[in-house]
Parts: C-alpha cells; sequence; structure tokens
C-alpha cells in the first residue's frame, strides 16, 4: 500500500498538525506519521529548549486519535542534526520505500541547520515521491502554531489555549501517594505526579473520568516544611468528601490511592499558585476558587 508521510514535531497535535494529517487520510493510503521522541533543541540547545504541551506518548496517543494509521516516533540526535538536507531526503525514502507523498506545513525545515525547506524536498524528490506544503490552520487570522499555544497557557489563557488545540488541553500523570493534609482541612485531594511544564503553576478546573474537580498544579508552599519537593497537581473531586474509586478499580480503603494513573482535562485557569499565613486562610480561598469552578461548565 502507498505510504502518505506526515512529518513534523507535532507538539500538541493542534488545528494545524490535524489539517496535516487529515490530507495525507484523503489521499486513501496508509496514513504515517513520522516524528521525533524529542524536541530537536533539547539536544542542540538545551536552554532553549521550548517549555512543550505533551509527553511523547500523549502526542503518539493524540495522532493515532487524529487518523495516523501508524506512527513512528524516532530519536533526535547529533547524528542526525548533522545529517545534510540530501542525506535526509534519502533517508526518508530508505525507511519508505513504497512512498507516495510527503505532507508537511509551510515552515518544515530538515537536515542540518535546518537547510532543507518543503521545496528543495520537491527537488530532491523528482520522480521519486510528491510533496505536499499544507497550509495552516487559521484561527482570528493568525496561524495557529504550537509556540502559539504555549505562550497562551503560559499566562494561563487555557481557554485561548484550547480554541488553537481544537480540543480540551489533557495531562496524565500515575497517581501518587498525598500526605494527608488536604483531607485534614476538608478538601482530600488525587495528586497526580504529571508532566505540564507549559502551564504555571496555579489553580485550575478540571475534568477528570470522576467528574469536575479543582486542582492545584505546583509544590502546596503554603505546606511548608511538608510541601511537596516536586511539583504535583492535586486534585480536589468536587462533591466528594472523599477521593472516589476508579470506575474500572475493585474497592479499596480511603488511604490506597484511587487508581494507578489518571488522565484529566484542563479547563480554566482559576488563579497562580500562592503561600497562605495559615491553613484557615487557604480554606477561605479554597472556598472562593471552588465557586469559579463551579461556575466553569463547559
Amino acid at each position: 500500500m502507498a505510504v502518505e508521510l506526515a512529518i513534523g514535531f507535532f507538539d500538541g497535535v493542534h488545528l494545524g498538525h490535524r489539517k496535516i494529517i487529515s490530507a495525507a487520510k484523503a489521499r486513501g493510503g496508509e496514513t504515517v506519521v513520522e516524528t521525533f521522541l524529542s524536541h530537536p533543541r533539547e539536544v542542540l540547545s538545551p536552554d532553549r529548549a521550548p517549555k512543550l504541551i505533551m509527553t511523547p506518548e500523549m502526542r503518539r496517543r493524540a495522532l493515532f486519535e487524529a487518523g495516523a494509521d501508524r506512527v513512528e516516533m524516532r530519536e533526535f540526535t547529533r547524528e542526525t542534526a548533522a545529517m545534510s538536507p540530501e542525506e535526509y531526503a534519502e533517508l526518508l525514502i530508505s525507511r519508505h520505500p513504497d512512498l507516495d507523498t510527503v505532507f508537511c506545513g509551510a515552515n518544515w525545515t530538515f537536515g542540518a541547520k535546518g537547510a532543507g525547506t518543503p521545496s528543495l524536498l520537491k527537488e530532491l524528490f523528482a520522480g521519486k515521491a510528491k510533496v505536499e506544503v499544507v497550509g495552516y490552520a487559521m484561527v482570528d487570522g493568525l496561524p495557529v502554531s504550537s509556540s502559539r499555544i504555549r505562550e497562551a497557557l503560559s499566562v494561563g489563557m487555557v481557554d485561548e489555549a484550547n480554541r488553537l488545540l481544537g480540543r480540551r488541553l489533557e495531562i496524565e500523570g500515575p497517581v501518587v501517594k498525598g500526605k494527608g493534609l488536604g483531607r485534614d482541612i476538608g478538601y482530600p485531594t488525587i495528586n497526580l505526579e504529571v508532566s505540564a511544564p507549559a502551564l504555571p503553576f496555579g489553580v485550575y478546573s478540571v475534568d477528570t473520568p470522576l467528574g469536575r474537580g479543582i486542582a492545584n498544579w505546583g509544590k502546596a508552599p503554603t505546606a511548608g516544611e511538608l510541601a511537596w519537593q516536586r511539583p504535583i497537581l492535586e486534585i480536589h473531586l468536587l462533591g466528594h468528601g472523599f477521593s472516589p474509586l476508579c470506575a474500572s478499580a475493585p474497592l479499596r480503603d480511603k488511604n490506597t490511592p484511587p487508581c494507578e494513573t489518571m488522565r484529566i482535562a484542563i479547563t480554566k485557569f482559576i488563579r497562580p499558585e500562592r503561600r497562605f499565613a495559615s491553613f484557615d486562610e487557604l480554606k477561605e480561598q479554597i472556598d472562593r476558587d471552588i465557586e469559579l469552578c463551579q461556575k466553569d461548565v463547559k
């Protein structure tokens, strides 16, 4: 079967990325997505590497959900970075002998120092395969891009980021044991160890498999010496005195994490994380946060 290859980094799998995948899908062959596990800047200039929207595994799943028949996530190395555009083009042909068309965005580059462009690839593929440049998805008259989404998230503009994604931002991670402080003050939590570097520390409304919740992403500085040493997403489920069990989990006692992992959707940024003078002051703020969360009915 002919291979229709969508190529790019695809962080966020946003509206523009899905437009590329849809164009490949429409050709009728096997829709293959080729991407890198890590962002090239993490290898070439780590201090300038962007804060990513998704983990590799979430990106892989989102690519399948967008229509990919096969997803190939490859390591980006210094050897990869040093390849000339001609060498990289030959590598693509060797990897995909049944290649019909490469689909990419207008700003996609390849080869050493990003010297390869879609126009050059068309020349290099002459007589071997086709190249189709897919136009940007546009929102409010501007192109949708991963950097635009990251910028929105960096200032808590979750609604804007979700518009550009074309869906709600999702994060996931393993459930970890808490310190019991939430239960002690009347707001028990499910605690997730997640990778969410594109999100600022703060309070968010979230949707979980167990219902609507309010979540703090950060280190819980009010806890003082018991604050987290690493960022944790603490989720209090609204309307529950205790954290309920996952639908698929057997009955367990209240001190046992409710499930091994959880995937949640971020729906609204409520406020930045801060340290309060006392737990009583924190409880009063949580009550106000919950009122705002309950108004978020998206």
